[in-house]
């Protein structure tokens, strides 16, 4: 018979230095009651203080889709009945807590360490074992991806992009079973590991050693791009500034995106304030402005920390913080971060100063041949006397542009649909063309950097569709034949160097767009110019100034 222990799957978390004074700083006590667990005793009493457990027996839930199914078939009682398991351990230098069922939603996210799992991965695993990633794509609409492998590869197999994306998971095997055969990690340490859980603690030691190391440092560097930032006067910083962006609704520097790439199945979220809650179908920034409003909650109060949202598919539940969905970037005393997943992470910044130099290289301060009037605005007051500015519409803007500098065509809102095979679909050309086949695509950039992910998308379906796709140069052609003669542009044979295209994008802001843009635009505008490089168009992009004027329209 075997004296090797018995192998275990596990799933861990690491608290935070400030909650691991003691084991009961990483728990409340109160609330896994209140939710139905119970305390356990322990087979060794002298670990009292050192491991505590409790268990959520035999939780009866009806099945979510069980009212939906009755209105066809005559269905008997029916119950999901799941058990629940956490226990807490002190190790030497921090609190973890181990989790199986569905407790993981009893784990406060706000206390853990949102990079645990993940750099205990990226130190242990062989980097020719990896099996699957997560990531997370730093962009204006920030998106997450799952790539796994049926066998085992290295970083370099995946399609990982080294500058706009970094790990939130990732799997694979270990050289060494000091941590685990099998190993996924992410905010949480899941491993295969033998072991006798009476030496857990050490067990927990061991991780935490691990947890510190720099051997990542080999195999991946690029995950310091973005680096963890533990500075407690940061943070405050932080909250400060997400107070006033929901204050000023200035969202233009602020998304919104999933804890969890699991978490896109859950279809209810109660948001929950101060004892106040109210149920939406999507957590967006509109609806949080709602909520607030609705239950009469002063922002200028608000204590971000305290907002939880309770996600929900109607069978099981998780339990986050608001600000476990925020992505926020802001800068302080001329450092960069990103406020994503809880955590601060600071911009390495050789890495900063390479994307902004690659965006400078394609600004253009004119075109030739060709003047970009001002965009007019006005100052005025709303209804309820906050300040407010009236931007002209783009659609005035563009037939005013075109108005102004002949040899051109405003083909604003002429969109093309003769997509073969895809007759629904349909997309802008561009806003305005000259007849030196510049293709000029613009956007407003106010309080919202929504405006520039279309103007990108624009932009390179734009240029994408005109090389590939013969009935849109015919469309083309037939739209400008009266300006430009028929023969505007080659129908069999594309000369893409004779086209350029230009991103016009107007601000108030009186600095170039390599400094002034938020710098998920930046990166989404640096991976944009790549892609139309790819395809054959040069492309450039230009500030268009904004100023007060008299003769403005709703926009």
């Amino acid at each position: 018979m075997s004296d090797k222990p018995s192998q275990s799957k596990l799933t861990c978390y690491l608290f935070k230095e400030e909650f691991s004074s003691s084991l009961t700083d990483s728990f409340d006590e109160t609330s896994l009651l209140e939710d139905g667990y119970r305390k356990l005793d322990l087979i060794d009493n002298s670990k009292g203080e050192s491991i505590v457990g409790y268990l959520k027996k035999n939780s009866e839930n009806i099945p979510a889709w069980k009212s939906k199914i009755e209105e066809l078939f005559e269905l008997p009682e029916l119950k999901n009945i799941s058990n629940s398991l956490i226990f807490f351990v002190k190790g030497d230098y921090r609190n973890f807590a181990f989790t199986n069922g569905y407790a993981h939603s009893a784990v406060e996210t706000t206390k853990i360490e949102w990079d645990f799992g993940v750099k205990v991965a990226l130190n242990t695993l062989a980097n020719d074992q990896i099996r699957g990633v997560d990531t997370r794509k730093l962009s204006i609409k920030p998106h997450q991806k799952r790539e796994v492998s049926n066998g085992n590869s290295t970083i370099g197999e995946y399609e990982f992009d080294f500058n706009e994306e970094f790990i939130n998971s990732i799997t694979g095997y270990a050289d060494t079973h000091l941590v685990g055969t099998s190993i996924t990690g992410r905010e949480s340490l899941h491993v295969t590991k033998r072991i006798d859980l009476s030496e857990i603690e050490a067990y927990c030691n061991k991780l935490f050693e691990i947890y510190q190391q720099e051997t990542y440092k080999e195999q991946f560097p690029f995950y310091d791009i973005l680096k963890p930032c533990r500075d407690s006067g940061i943070y405050e910083r932080f909250l400060s500034l997400l107070g006033s962006a929901f204050e000023e609704e200035d969202f233009s520097h602020m998304s919104i995106l999933y804890p969890n790439i699991d978490d896109v199945a859950y279809y209810n979220y109660r948001f929950i304030y101060d004892k106040r809650y109210k149920d939406y179908d999507d957590i967006t920034l509109s609806n949080i402005l709602e909520f607030f409003s609705e239950k009469g909650i002063e922002i200028t109060e608000i204590e971000f920390k305290k907002f939880k949202i309770k996600i929900s598919d109607g069978q099981r539940s998780k339990s986050y913080s608001l600000l476990d969905y925020i992505v926020l970037e802001f800068d302080i005393d001329n450092r960069k971060y990103i406020h994503t997943n809880n955590q601060i992470l600071e911009i390495e910044p050789d890495f900063y100063s390479k994307v902004n130099s690659e965006i400078a290289a394609k600004e253009i301060e004119s075109l030739p041949g060709f003047e970009f009037l001002p965009v007019k605005f006005n100052q005025e007051t709303d209804k309820d006397g906050k300040p407010s500015v009236r931007v002209e519409s783009e659609g005035t803007y563009n037939k005013r542009l075109s108005e102004s500098n002949p040899g051109t065509i405003c083909l604003d809102r002429q969109n093309f649909r003769k997509f073969p095979g895809r007759s629904q679909d349909q997309v802008e050309i561009c806003d305005i063309i000259t007849n030196e086949k510049h293709f000029i695509c613009i956007k407003f950039y106010k309080h919202s950097s929504a405006p520039l992910s279309h103007l990108l998308q624009q932009g390179y379906v734009s240029a994408d569709l005109l090389y590939e796709v013969q009935e849109y140069r015919e469309e083309l052609n037939r739209l400008v034949e009266k300006d430009f003669g028929q023969d505007f542009i080659p129908v069999d044979e594309l000369d893409r160097a004779q086209i350029k295209y230009i991103y016009g994008i107007a601000t108030q802001a009186d600095l170039n767009l390599a400094e002034s843009l938020p710098f998920f635009t930046r990166i989404s505008l640096r991976q944009n110019l790549k892609q139309m490089k790819r395809i054959g168009f040069e492309t450039h992009i230009i500030r268009i100034p904004m100023t007060e004027g008299t003769d403005t329209e709703p926009a």
